[in-house]
């Protein structure tokens, strides 16, 4: 098996493990939602700190991991650049709501105060790693544009690895007022560290030249500067984390 076969099935492997947690926060924010309406309350929805903004926080928060997921293969992105203009968008709004709803729960969880602050820099993290990324395309300078949304979908990957470092912290003899924070760190620093190595392994292509901004965030023709999804310029499929 070669390299790129390799790293197809890594983003398939990827892709299914988003799939799954995604459609896991979705169906919690639709059953969140559901309770707080007056129905079946099966989760204890009703006693969250700011259940309204955990429903919005949930249901962006698993569209934008879902959705984040298919941006990085360079096959399904050559053949459709369309969808990847599409999904870009999707991914990018889900961010800036969901990283701002997770800044504001972050000040009502009743977690000790380190995993609070925690989960607070990990929000403003997201929202800043996501913007430059989005600023970076309207600008034409794509290399960049990928790495910094290399960055944001390692910091989205937090739903995936939230749980297992909590469950480790429970698991230890540390106390909680230690623990929950040292996991919570954990659970987005090591995929931001995991990001960075990746960036490094492989480079992306260089930019085109920059040129004047994009005057929205729709798909623009041809002769205009390139939006949130444009499709990518030729090159070595590493540039992104699955494979093409």
């Amino acid at each position: 098996m070669n390299n790129v076969d390799g790293r197809q099935w890594a983003w398939l492997g990827l892709i299914m493990i988003c799939l799954a947690y995604g459609g896991f926060a979705l169906v919690s924010g639709v059953v969140e939602f559901v309770a707080l309406v007056g129905g079946p309350d099966p989760v204890g929805a009703k006693v969250r700190a700011v259940p309204p903004v955990f429903v919005v926080h949930a249901l962006t928060g698993g569209t934008a991991l879902a959705v984040g997921a298919v941006q990085f293969n360079g096959r399904l992105l050559r053949a459709s650049p369309a969808f990847h203009r599409w999904a870009g968008r999707t991914y990018v709004a889900c961010i800036w709501i969901t990283s701002v709803a997770a800044l504001w729960s972050a000040v009502f969880f009743d977690v000790p105060i380190g995993g609070r602050v925690a989960l607070a820099v990990l929000a403003a993290h997201w929202f800043a790693a996501t913007t430059i990324a989005y600023r970076m395309v309207r600008r034409r300078r794509i290399a960049e544009h990928r790495r910094w949304m290399i960055r944001s979908f390692a910091l989205s990957l937090f739903f995936v690895t939230f749980p297992l470092w909590t469950a480790a912290a429970a698991a230890s003899p540390l106390p909680e007022q230690v623990g929950y924070p040292l996991a919570v760190v954990a659970a987005w620093g090591l995929n931001v560290v995991l990001a960075e190595i990746w960036i490094a392994r492989y480079p992306t292509v260089a930019s085109p030249p920059a040129g004047p901004p994009a005057s929205r965030l729709a798909g623009p023709p041809a002769s205009r500067p390139a939006d949130c999804g444009d499709e990518p310029t030729p090159g070595p499929a590493p540039a992104s984390l699955g494979a093409g």
